[in-house]
């Protein structure tokens, strides 16, 4: 159990936050300065004033008389509690005995606040000369109500009842225990929360005792001492800086350099070309001219750009630079690349750069003993990342060439073998002492509620004699950076012998409440910063890194996969890093956006991926609350696992060393659908589990199954590689799920299950994917599969083979535009029906339902209906949701939010009765649609339903085109996913139909027309409601050319457009054509699909683009399609933020916000505070809680995406009056 008694000095707390008690906080008045850090309590500490533990209660403290009639305080288990969150009086304890506080001291103890209201405060007055009123003769540190960026602020009064000194933030957050420190020396008095200087004002008059108090929240404080200085400590401020503390970066990478190793970055344009004669033609050779070549950009995958689309071989990069960073004679240069598909050399200077053998990187035993790579490739595998020693190649002044040559002829499975440099590259300057990376493992006691943390910080010596090191850490709140209870002052040594690298440990116990558990709805995280210092110099460092993790426990226990001591059943869905436009280069906003859209859609597990995955993909995972397995790519039953053992174990060392601290990793796979019932596919098996373990011992291990499921009573367990694996996961595909999981459960009973993919739209087997299944109309059968899992208590989770659809290398398989359609949206990120229909099968909810409104006084009142699902034992996905929150949205036909509402969810288990929820917003006459929505702690609407009020607003038709017996219509709508029914009507009346009758699609096609004649064409947009006022115009059938390939999507990109198109013919010639706005028209001819960029256009111009598709000869094969418009980027552009409304609760709210393509983030301003980062991408809704009730409160956003940020939009939430 944690206690929070004192700590000694060198690790002090510290001060007590809170606000005055019984008084409303004053306005702010003053202005912050610089932050600095924490000094460390100082050896300048002499005689203890005052000293408790709680041990005996409250025998050593009294309440003061002023404020009178709040609560009492009660002493427990070494701290000292009050709520005083319901009443109207707050309460204040002091020493009991006389205490006169001197000119100098220093007061440390530990808070934790469970609740504050928007007025309430957590206070400590100092100096109180009046011992019996805190409030007005003293200096006040208050911590003040919860932010909407989800931290306390806190406020400094001279004293508590007058105006604000100064007001600001704070790294307090509730529910976990926090260090307070308060130091008092030089005339200034400072506020460290922490180990964080928070405030410092200007030191009253010397005298008088303190006091810590509660006002409208509940707080527990723990042992406070006070000690006398004799000097004043190191690092404490000269003069009053106000309220200085701000937020850490709340965006930043979960692996960051911290001191040292200064990094240039190599990304950008470089010159590239293709061919397989390069190394002959000497191409690597800085003197090779490269002006012939092309220039392609960094990352990058040379298959996005129409000339190398399809081509498979070696791709040559060239670049020059200077080094940036030039150190000094015993320098060390790192040339870093984060990912080559798939071979790879690399030539700096002319020269050949080998990779060195992972076994040096893997010490003390990993059985790295057969990773040395001895191929004349730098490096092979395609998507882990690799480091090159380039010292003596490098030219500290003057111009260096790097030359790569990649090679993507090798295709592992279905998806694309995208070429190229598809991670970023740097060049990295090292001392010959350095920190190559930390291994953190962080075991909770889910009992006790304390937890383990150890780091290996591994230390690379490539000096000529052995060194002794010290290697420092502390761990912080990934969030506030507030140093975490008893994770600070971290130590620890080693001798490195030159030429290796050893691996220092670093051990911290925290105890009770000193942390959160990561959890898939509360994926709380820490940092852990080291740093490295010769042992004969400890005060100067020469390196630094630190890492993001949670604490989080993942067991197998029987056939029940635990998370944090609760059985788990959950649903998710591969991710295929597939994208038309980008490759699989995985820009932040497009995997952020993918990641947001699949965590609405409750897909929280997965295998997600069959190879390591972009560290932004990962970061992300672990910010938002995603498990995954990690697995490396060894795919299909003509692996060659004994031959290429060497080589799986390379690419699963490297991606283990460099996601080993992702909380979000919960086991590793080590193939997948290989051979696993042969002997070989068993060897292997045993080999990689055995193998996985040794280098991560803290992590499960599978392996993805082809043959397990179709086992009978005779197989026998150790026949199937999957013998050797924590748990089973298998693939199943268009029917027999049930028995696919029994039979697996009947050869491992002890085994959990997990469905690693399943789909019920595969095509037969041998036959080729349907176009159809690639429109946003198409329907996923995989929704009515679930049941098959969900009521099996042995299985803890299922993964829908894909999120999205895939450029796939398996022509026959694939469908004419080169795709696969298992996707729930479409390759160009388009949601299909298939995505409602999973997000309702993989809710945490059997349903949602909410009643018509009726109206009353000008308020509109509905009831929301919540039905949990099942017992866990017999249905899922499910868990009890805390946190959780209703949202209605209330829009009139353009889209505009007029209305809507936020109520808490009471607390919700699997199994229990139905929720009624009471909801009330204020009537608006222009009203058309309300939308009630599951919202997750994070902000996710996890379910949605939608009621239809009156029919839509008419649509607009936007482009048309003529071919010969049909016509193609194209539209759009003010509301977005609204259905449209299109109609032709001949003079004669007679009346045809588009396909499928009502789309989803943005265009529809007539077909069966007469050509010649006149026919009136009629679009209507429908919902629940109705159908609007149809939208007409006429076209009349001509030519002799059948129509032109559907425009699905274009793309705005820099200094281009990418045309999306879909068309049924195989391996056909396109020509495409594009407009500006004089009237120039350009063509070419392309056979890229599904897409194809145009290049070269004018930044912040508009074209018109249309395609059609020609014959061997050249000549039409079509007609043209409509002419589609789109503006390219202006250079430099941000997001185009568009905002549709506000909506409010009582004290939470939101801003409705349409995804703008290429957003990061969002930079949210509430009221008069400071701006906080929601990092989100794909969301519609961004929750903003913590607001004062009753009260129009201004709130202001900006879109931020990789070029800067957009304009600010501002408007106000308005909120109810409490009760």
């Amino acid at each position: 159990m944690y206690s929070p008694l004192r700590r000694p000095a060198a690790g002090a707390c510290a001060a007590l936050l809170a606000l005055v008690v019984g008084f409303a906080s004053p306005p702010a008045l003053a202005a912050p300065a610089a932050t600095s850090t924490a000094p460390a309590a100082s050896s300048a500490a002499a005689d203890t004033l005052f000293s408790d533990d709680f041990s005996a209660g409250l025998a050593e403290w009294t309440r003061t008389g002023s404020p009178a009639g709040g609560p009492a305080w009660t002493a427990r288990d070494g701290s000292a509690s009050v709520d005083t969150s319901a009443g109207a009086a707050g309460s204040y304890l002091r020493p009991a005995a006389a205490l006169t506080l001197p000119g100098s001291y220093e007061l440390t103890t530990r808070v934790r606040i469970e609740t504050i209201g928007s007025e309430g405060t957590v206070s400590l007055a100092l100096d109180m000369q009046d011992a019996d009123n805190p409030v007005t003769k003293d200096l006040g540190f208050q911590i003040t109500g919860v932010q909407p960026d989800g931290r306390a602020g806190v406020r400094v009064g001279r004293p508590l009842s007058a105006p604000a000194a100064c007001s600001g933030q704070s790294p307090v957050t509730l529910g976990d225990w926090l260090d307070v420190r308060v130091v008092r020396a030089g005339g200034v008095t400072a506020l460290h929360l922490g180990g964080r200087l928070t405030a410092s004002t200007a030191s009253p008059a010397a005298g008088g005792t303190f006091a810590l108090g509660s006002f409208r929240s509940k707080v527990s404080i723990g042992a406070v001492d006070v000690r006398t200085l004799t000097d004043t400590p190191a690092g404490h401020p000269a003069t009053a800086g106000g309220c200085t503390w701000k937020a850490p970066d709340q965006d930043a990478p979960g692996h960051q350099v911290t001191q040292g190793d200064p990094a240039q970055s190599l990304n950008g344009s470089w010159r590239f070309t293709t061919t397989d004669r390069g190394e002959t033609d000497k191409y690597q050779d800085p003197a090779t001219s490269t002006d012939s070549w092309d220039t392609l950009p960094v990352p990058g995958n040379w298959d996005t750009r129409d000339r190398y689309s399809t081509y498979t071989g070696d791709g040559w990069y060239r670049r020059t630079f200077t080094v940036a960073h030039p150190g000094g004679a015993d320098s060390r240069y790192r040339l870093d690349i984060g990912a080559c598909y798939w071979s790879c050399k690399v030539w700096v200077n002319g020269a050949l750069v080998l990779s060195p053998s992972l076994t040096d990187r893997s010490p003390e035993g990993q059985d790295g003993s057969d990773l040395t790579w001895t191929g004349s490739d730098t490096h092979r595998g395609g998507y882990t990342p690799f480091q090159l020693d380039v010292t003596s190649a490098i030219r500290t002044s003057g111009t260096n060439t790097i030359a790569v040559k990649a090679n993507n002829n090798k295709k592992i499975g279905g998806w694309w073998n995208w070429g190229g440099l598809s991670r970023d590259v740097t060049l990295t300057t090292t001392e010959p002492l350095s920190i190559t990376r930390q291994e953190i493992t962080a075991t909770p006691d889910l009992t006790a509620g304390s937890a383990s943390v150890a780091s290996r910080v591994f230390v690379r010596n490539d000096g000529g004699t052995d060194r002794q090191v010290t290697v420092r850490g502390a761990i912080t709140s990934a969030s506030t950076g507030a140093d975490v209870p008893d994770g600070t002052g971290l130590t620890g040594t080693a001798t490195v012998p030159a030429g290796r690298t050893v691996p220092v440990t670093l051990r911290a116990d925290l105890g009770r409440d000193a942390y959160s558990l990561w959890q898939l709805d509360d994926p709380r995280l820490y940092r852990l910063g080291v740093s490295l210092a010769a042992a004969s110099a400890p005060g100067a460092v020469i390196d630094g890194i630190s890492d993001t993790f949670g604490i989080r426990s993942v067991k197998v226990s029987g056939a029940d996969m635990l998370l944090n001591g609760t059985k788990l059943k959950a649903a998710g869905a591969n991710r295929v890093s597939d994208d038309p436009v980008n490759g699989n280069t995985e820009p932040l906003a497009e995997v952020r956006k993918d990641l947001d859209m699949m965590k609405s859609a409750g897909m929280n597990i997965m295998r997600i991926g069959h190879y390591a995955q972009a560290p932004g993909l990962l970061d992300y995972a672990d910010r938002i609350g995603m498990l995954l397995i990690a697995e490396t790519p060894v795919w299909g039953e003509y692996s060659k696992l004994q031959e290429e053992l060497p080589l799986y174990k390379q690419q699963m060392a490297e991606m283990v060393e460099r996601d080993f601290n992702h909380p979000s990793i919960f086991a590793w796979s080590v193939a997948n659908e290989i051979q696993s019932n042969t002997p070989e596919g068993v060897a292997y098996a045993e080999r990689m589990a055995a193998f996985s373990k040794n280098i991560d011992p803290t992590r499960l291990v599978t392996m993805v199954n082809f043959f397990i499921d179709d086992s009978t009573p005779e197989t026998k367990p150790e026949s199937d590689g999957q013998y050797y694996m924590d748990f089973a996961a298998i693939n199943r595909y268009r029917d027999s799920y049930d028995d696919a999981v029994e039979n697996t459960h009947r050869l491992y009973p002890d085994k959990p299950i997990f469905v690693s993919e399943f789909s019920s739209d595969a095509p037969a087997a041998g036959k080729p994917w349907d176009r159809a299944a690639e429109s946003t109309d198409f329907r996923t059968g995989s929704d009515t599969k679930v049941g098959a899992f969900a009521d099996k208590d042995y299985v803890f989770g299922w993964s829908q083979w894909t999120y999205g659809d895939y450029r796939s290398t398996i022509a026959d398989t694939s469908s004419p535009n080169k795709l696969r359609g298992y996707g729930v949206v479409d390759a160009w990120d388009r949601p299909k029906a298939s995505y409602g229909a999973m997000r309702s099968a993989n809710a945490p909810i059997a349903s949602l339902d909410i009643s018509a409104p009726a109206e009353a006084n000008g308020t509109d009142r509905a009831t929301a209906t919540v039905v949990p699902r099942g017992p866990l034992a017999t249905d899922g996905p499910s868990w009890t949701l805390k946190g959780y929150r209703l949202a209605v949205r209330v829009t009139d036909t353009s889209g505009a939010v007029v209305g809507g509402s936020v109520v808490d969810l009471p607390r919700t288990d699997p199994g229990g009765g139905a929720v009624k929820a009471p909801m009330s917003w204020k009537h608006s006459a222009s009203a058309a649609s309300v939308r009630v929505s599951l919202l997750s702690p994070q902000g996710f609407q996890e379910e949605a339903t939608t009621l239809d009020l009156r029919a839509p607003a008419p649509s607009k038709i936007t482009a048309t085109a003529t071919a010969s017996g049909s016509v193609r219509v194209r539209f759009a709508n003010a509301v977005d996913g609204l259905k449209h029914t299109v109609t032709a009507t001949a003079p004669d009346g007679t009346v045809v139909t588009a396909k499928p009758g009502s789309t989803a699609e943005p265009f529809a096609d007539l077909t069966g027309l007469a050509n010649g004649t006149a026919y009136k064409i009629a679009v209507t947009a429908v919902n629940g409601a109705g159908g609007s006022t149809p939208a007409t115009t006429t076209l009349t059938p001509t030519g002799t050319l059948p129509a032109a390939p559907n425009i699905v999507k274009v793309t705005p990109v820099e200094n281009g457009l990418v045309l999306g198109y879909t068309d049924g013919e195989s391996g056909s010639r396109y020509q495409v054509s594009h407009t500006d706005a004089s009237g120039t028209e350009k063509t070419y001819t392309t056979t890229a699909r599904p897409g194809t960029r145009i290049e070269g256009l004018a930044p912040g111009a508009t074209y018109a683009v249309r395609v059609r598709r020609l014959k061997a000869d050249l000549t039409a094969a079509t007609a043209w399609s409509e002419k589609v418009e789109a503006t390219v980027p202006a250079a430099g552009a941000p997001p185009a933020l568009r905002v549709r409304g506000t909506i409010g609760g009582v004290t939470s709210g939101g801003v409705a916000v349409d995804p703008a393509p290429g957003t990061v983030r969002y930079e949210v301003t509430v009221g008069d505070g400071k701006p906080f980062t929601v990092p989100r991408s794909g969301v519609d809704l961004l929750r903003i809680d913590h607001l004062k009730p009753g009260a129009s409160t201004p709130v202001s956003v900006k879109a931020v995406g990789p070029h800067g940020a957009s304009p600010a939009w501002s408007g106000a939430i308005t909120t109810a009056a409490a009760g």
